[in-house]
């Protein structure tokens, strides 16, 4: 899943790198994977981590006031917010990359082998793309399948 910056329509902020600049503040959700991330690898802006998403009402206020420069996350939750909210747009590009993963509990190699095969099938048949496709979800690339 792509990770980006939703910015004001008027922003100079284009592309994921244009953000990493001295001066540019950008805000994250605190503990989220972005933020992460985004804590390892800034090099010039600050980041303003938030205690809770804020609504995008409150982020076009926070834009006006000069308070933040972009605001970062899941490019397709975004995206929507863009759509439907004048004066946002998203960057062109992506930050980061975030893998979706499955959790099993340790030692079950059982239900790891389960889940894997049914990963490996869905992968192989296109199942993952065409479910993404359909759903039009942004941002969010099918897996290739396993080399075994």
């Amino acid at each position: 899943m792509g990770v980006t910056y939703l910015v004001p329509t008027a922003s100079p902020i284009k592309t994921a790198a244009d953000a990493d600049r001295a001066g540019i503040r950008i805000g994250a959700v605190d503990n989220q994977s972005p933020t992460l991330f985004l804590k390892d690898h800034l090099k010039n802006a600050k980041l303003v981590t938030l205690d809770t998403q804020p609504s995008y009402e409150e982020l076009l206020k926070r834009f006006a006031a000069g308070d933040l420069n972009a605001f970062s996350g899941n490019r397709m939750r975004l995206v929507e917010a863009s759509a439907g909210y004048p004066g946002l747009r998203v960057a062109q590009d992506d930050f980061a990359k975030m893998e979706q993963n499955v959790v099993v509990k340790k030692g079950d190699s059982q239900q790891l082998k389960i889940i894997d095969g049914f990963l490996d099938e869905a992968r192989g048949s296109g199942f993952l793309k065409d479910s993404f496709d359909r759903a039009h979800l942004v941002g969010v690339e099918a897996p290739a399948p396993r080399k075994r």
